[in-house]
């Protein structure tokens, strides 16, 4: 994956949304260290950031902004069964 590189679409309604791939980071969360790319894409006013790693079969975190960037949801992978 490449910072800025589509990675996918989704569609609402009519309308298909791309994804794309706007972070590279290594993220240290309770459920572990993860090497992660950030995709992000916007519906409306909200702005959606989903955090994922080839380690974790979820998500390991995803958040939602609405159009001042305050942070209207979060979730975050706390824990992995071995």
């Amino acid at each position: 994956m490449a910072i800025g590189a589509p990675w996918d679409s989704i569609f609402v309604a009519f309308s298909s949304i791309p994804i794309r791939v706007t972070d590279h980071e290594t993220l240290q969360t309770t459920a572990g260290i993860f090497d992660a790319f950030t995709l992000s894409y916007s519906i409306g006013s909200k702005t959606s950031r989903i955090v994922i790693s080839h380690q974790s079969p979820l998500p390991v975190r995803a958040q939602v902004y609405d159009s001042d960037g305050r942070l209207q949801d979060q979730y975050e992978l706390v824990g992995k069964r071995i």
